[in-house]
């Protein structure tokens, strides 16, 4: 490890974590202000200081690190436009989330992410509140609480109010060495008759197909994104864990390939069994 990355490393944490309080401060100020106006005023003025934060977040990871960020698929078509979207993404590293961004800021829409995020998050100190207060939807891994998720999305029916709900429809991170976890996954797809996954887990569909359900009128299109990971293969071309955070900090990843596919709103089944095989058949692709 050179020492400029270790520097880059603990400068980046630094100012990351460093600046959050302040940010805060300004989102609980404006917090009071916005009482007094109506909801989807307060959700503008909150999405714009949330992309200040993402936007220095983005500075960090994509141009500091020297990634290098290839786009293919429908990208150029859905950066000429601002939409409502479902964003469903594969899971397999905790940069995922980064990646959403990386996607979103090329519209102009990085402060409107939303994101379905597991519980456990909840307590992390000052994120955990304000992720829920931007519009965020906690639910529990394998306790899924379908009138608390049903609630929560309530909030983000409001034509107003612009939003990228983003979904991991695996709900957990996918690893090669993972055996268990995707053994149970190749039994769950066996027990409901689909085509087990090489590269991922089996998607959950209920979470995205509620979201779908609640938020339909106001979406203009589903964008299935697929993203890889230089670092997630080895010389002999066979799949190792993704690459973390302070891989991507350090240097140790140098490319990533995005892959975007839009989908019409119209063109996603309403119908809740259709849209499981609609679902797994789009993780059939993203496995290829």
């Amino acid at each position: 490890m050179s020492l400029i990355a270790k520097i880059r490393y603990v400068f980046a944490v630094v100012v990351i974590t460093g600046s959050a309080p302040n940010y805060f401060l300004l989102w609980f100020l404006w917090r009071g202000i916005s009482l007094f106006l109506p909801q989807w005023k307060y959700q503008d003025g909150d999405d714009f200081l949330y992309s200040m934060y993402q936007r220095m977040v983005i500075f960090f990871f994509e141009h500091c690190t020297g990634q290098k960020v290839y786009f293919s698929g429908d990208a150029d078509s859905i950066f000429s436009k601002k939409e409502n979207v479902l964003y469903l993404g594969n899971h397999q590293s905790t940069v995922d989330w980064i990646v959403c961004n990386m996607v979103a800021i090329r519209q102009g829409s990085i402060g409107h992410l939303r994101y379905v995020m597991k519980d456990t998050l909840q307590a992390l100190p000052l994120y955990g509140h304000y992720f829920y207060q931007h519009g965020c939807i906690y639910v529990k891994r394998g306790d899924f609480k379908q009138k608390k998720m049903e609630s929560a999305l309530e909030y983000l029916r409001d034509p107003k109010i612009k939003s990228w709900t983003v979904i991991f429809p695996e709900g957990t991170c996918f690893a090669p060495n993972e055996y268990d976890l995707i053994k149970k996954s190749n039994k769950a797809a066996d027990a409901n008759g689909l085509k087990p996954l090489v590269n991922h887990l089996t998607p959950r569909y209920r979470g995205s197909f509620l979201a779908l359900a609640k938020l339909r009128s106001n979406l203009d299109a589903i964008y299935d994104v697929t993203c890889v990971y230089s670092g997630s293969f080895n010389e002999k071309k066979e799949r190792t864990p993704a690459p973390e955070l302070i891989d991507f900090l350090l240097g140790k990843n140098r490319e990533m390939y995005i892959h975007v596919k839009r989908i019409p709103i119209e063109d996603v089944p309403e119908d809740e069994a259709l849209f499981k095989t609609w679902m797994h058949n789009l993780f059939i692709v993203k496995d290829e």
